[in-house]
C-alpha cells in the first residue's frame, strides 16, 4: 500500500511514549493509577502534574531514489511539567537519561522504530499560569530533540 507520513509520525511519537513509559526513573515520577502520565501534544485538563507531553516540531526526510528505505530526522519537543522548578528539572533529567544518545529499537508492538540516534538539541525553562481544575502553578522544562530513524519508503 501507499506510505502515509501521518502514520509514520504517529508511530514515532508512540515509540517515544512507549520508551519513556518503560523507563523506571521516568515512571517513578509520572506513574498514576490510570497509567503513565505521558501525553501526545497536550495533557488533559484533568491531569495533575508531574507529567510529560510530546509534540512534533518538524521533520526532514533524506532519501535515496532507488532504496526502499530512507532516514527520517524528525524533531520533537518533550516538555517535563511539575509544580516546582526543581521537580520539573528532575523529571527532565530522567527524560534526558532515557533518550539522549539512545540507538536501537524503540517502542513496542506495531510502534517499533529503528532509531539511529536521539539527541538533545536544547532545553529551556517555562512557566505556565494556572489552568483547568487544578489551579496550581506549573513549571516546565521544554526540551527539543532530534531523532534519526529508518523509515520505509514506497518503491513506486
Amino acid at each position: 500500500g501507499h506510505h502515509q507520513t501521518g502514520d509514520e509520525e504517529v508511530s514515532m511519537r508512540s515509540a517515544i511514549i512507549s520508551h519513556l513509559s518503560a523507563d523506571a526513573a521516568v515512571l517513578a515520577i509520572v506513574t498514576s493509577t490510570a497509567g503513565p502520565k505521558i501525553f501526545p501534544q497536550v495533557a488533559p485538563t484533568s491531569a495533575a502534574p508531574p507529567y510529560i507531553t510530546i509534540s512534533k516540531v518538524s521533520s526532514f526526510h533524506a532519501r535515496h531514489l532507488t532504496a526502499a528505505e530512507g532516514v527520517a530526522n524528525p524533531r520533537y519537543q518533550i516538555d517535563s511539567w511539575a509544580t516546582t522548578s526543581d521537580a520539573a528539572d528532575a523529571l527532565f533529567e530522567t527524560v534526558r537519561e532515557a533518550l539522549d544518545h539512545f540507538y536501537g529499537g524503540m517502542g513496542q508492538n506495531q510502534h517499533t522504530e529503528t532509531v539511529q540516534g536521539a539527541f538533545l538539541e536544547g532545553e529551556f525553562d517555562g512557566f505556565e499560569t494556572p489552568r483547568g481544575a487544578n489551579q496550581v502553578d506549573i513549571f516546565r522544562v521544554i526540551s527539543e530533540w532530534s531523532f534519526w530513524h529508518t523509515e520505509t519508503v514506497p518503491t513506486h
